[in-house]
């Protein structure tokens, strides 16, 4: 590792607050390869930016866990009168699905938008400018009742739709560095009092020294009785606060104050149980895709007799109903792949990694990808990655009939080319 490179992962980590992993080291190099950067200018905020920007991409989508939308929604006329104005902040909203979600939910209740304010905060000006134009292609809608896309959006092209203004004029987007905007002491001034904070699958991505004192100051700041939503495997950084864990709708949120529990008849449970219960999601979730390994052998069999249209078919109606499943995707990338079709392959490859970007298999299969595009070196940074993630626990090569050794194998004879290369 370049000491340029070093330098910048502690700038990074100093004025972020963000630890970068390998891949994200890659970009980063890559950046600085094709800027030509020999000695960087953190005087150039538009340089800077431009960086946060690539280490920041996050692919979301309206409706994002809904049991937490459930409780929410179920949550939210019981415990504000509606003279009482609602402050609703969502931390790293990304393209905006978030907030308007919450908007769409708030309007469905009835508490309308002239009583609520809506911030969305995230530090990526690309998000940031796509949150503001409102407009987003189907993709978005995975999962999304037909009810709200009637109802909320405006088609205004092939595949575009634009969040109406009834759901829209009650939200805010702001440029936000969490690691010192969050602490600014006129940040109450600046958006008022929050009684509800989205900050779901953030603080995962952030140093282990600073998380305490993140979420720690999210307590400070939200109104008594009010609560925080956040992901289930983010809830144990919050044990040094006082806030406290309630089960509802088959998820956890956190609240401040006794309230809502007498409120609403909610489950208190302690932060240590919830241990089992994120293992328990985990081994559900490998449950499902191993019980689809009948339908990926239909698959593939389709695909093996290189009728690329039947096997897209069949391939879409099954993420229809199963749209967080990455291995349909991946198989939707390789129906594509060897049908020559490289773009439309590296657009489902690119969802099925926002899925499992751990995945030996899906980064194997990006580098073949970057490999017949003639983009050697990003095909080789993605070989490399599939070496080192190789781990014979890992059942995704079974489900799709591929044999351990003879991925290893593969892959090292393509890591041998490309260094010869």
């Amino acid at each position: 590792m370049s000491n340029l490179l070093l330098h910048i992962k502690d700038y990074i980590l100093n004025n972020y607050g963000l630890v970068t992993n390998k891949r994200e080291d890659d970009l980063i190099q890559e950046f600085l390869n094709l800027k030509k950067i020999v000695i960087f200018d953190y005087l150039n905020k538009d340089l800077i930016q431009e960086l946060i920007n690539l280490l920041t991409i996050n692919e979301t989508y309206f409706f994002r866990d809904k049991n937490q939308l459930n409780f929410f929604k179920d949550s939210c006329h019981k415990l504000f009168f509606k003279e009482k104005k609602l402050n609703i902040w969502s931390i790293a909203c990304s393209g905006g699905e978030e907030v308007y979600t919450i908007s769409m939910i708030l309007e469905d209740i009835n508490i309308k938008s002239e009583n609520t304010f809506i911030h969305g905060f995230d530090i990526n000006t690309s998000h940031l400018l796509k949150a503001k134009n409102a407009v987003y292609s189907s993709w978005s809608f995975r999962g999304m009742d037909n009810f709200y896309i009637d109802n909320c959006f405006e088609k205004i092209g092939k595949d575009k739709y634009k969040v109406i203004d009834k759901i829209s004029k009650n939200t805010f987007f702001h440029q936000f560095n969490i690691k010192k905007d969050l602490f600014d002491p006129d940040i109450i001034k600046k958006y008022g009092k929050p009684d509800i904070i989205f900050c779901r699958n953030v603080l995962m991505y952030f140093d282990k020294n600073i998380i305490s004192d993140i979420s720690s100051k999210i307590f400070e700041l939200i109104n008594e009785d009010g609560f925080l939503i956040t992901a289930i495997q983010e809830i144990p950084m919050f044990k040094n606060t006082k806030m406290k864990p309630i089960s509802s709708h088959d998820t956890y949120i956190l609240y401040k104050s006794n309230s809502l529990v007498k409120t609403t008849g909610t489950r208190l449970i302690k932060i240590n149980n919830l241990k089992p219960k994120i293992e328990s999601i985990d081994k559900e979730s490998k449950i499902q895709v191993e019980s689809n390994q009948d339908i990926y052998k239909e698959i593939i069999a389709t695909i093996e007799k290189g009728d690329t249209e039947k096997s897209s078919q069949l391939i879409q109606n099954k993420i229809s109903k199963d749209n967080n499943n990455f291995i349909l995707y991946y198989l939707e990338s390789l129906n594509y792949y060897l049908s020559n079709q490289f773009s439309k392959a590296e657009i489902y490859i690119k969802k099925a990694m926002f899925l499992n970007s751990q995945s030996e298999l899906l980064n194997y299969h990006y580098g073949n990808i970057y490999f017949n595009n003639k983009d050697y070196k990003k095909a080789i940074i993605h070989f490399k990655t599939a070496k080192k993630l190789i781990n014979k626990e890992d059942n995704s090569l079974e489900l799709v009939n591929i044999d351990f050794n003879e991925f290893k194998e593969a892959i090292d004879i393509m890591i041998n080319s490309l260094e010869v290369k």
